[in-house]
């Protein structure tokens, strides 16, 4: 004979089922949460662009090579868990060499990348968003 359930599983259970469905409708809802609060799909993608313009700029001013061409950005980004700062996926083109990046807004991660070469003057770096957008970044920006 099985042993009754406890209230405290019970609710357990009941607990983890409605986390599940929450998690669920609001995905399909295109609903998420920035600094806990709810925001819609738009502002989500407003804030992950902002934030790919803000990690291009980091990148290019702390990554200090003539021969950096382009930075695309493969995704929109997002905190991939809790605790967890905002990251993107980037293709990272130097030379003719790509090299696959994870950008943040204060550093980066991935692939070994050529030795910077300082005090060479940098050209223009092509950078294109998630949505297609791109521009080319300066020093002067």
């Amino acid at each position: 004979m099985m042993p009754a359930a406890s209230g405290v599983g019970a609710l357990g259970r009941l607990a983890a089922t409605l986390a599940i469905v929450c998690g669920i409708a609001g995905t399909a809802s295109g609903c998420s949460t920035i600094e806990s609060r709810a925001v819609s799909q738009e502002e989500t993608t407003k804030v992950n662009l902002a934030n790919q313009r803000r990690a291009a700029v980091m990148f290019r001013r702390e990554y200090r090579n003539p021969e950096l061409k382009a930075i695309r950005f493969m995704r929109e980004g997002g905190r991939p868990g809790l605790g967890a700062p905002w990251g993107v996926n980037a293709r990272i083109t130097i030379g003719d060499q790509h090299y696959e990046e994870v950008l943040q807004l204060d550093s980066w991660a991935g692939e070994q990348l050529p030795p910077e070469v300082l005090g060479d003057e940098l050209a223009g770096v092509v950078v294109t968003y998630s949505d297609g957008a791109s521009e080319v970044l300066n020093d002067n920006r």
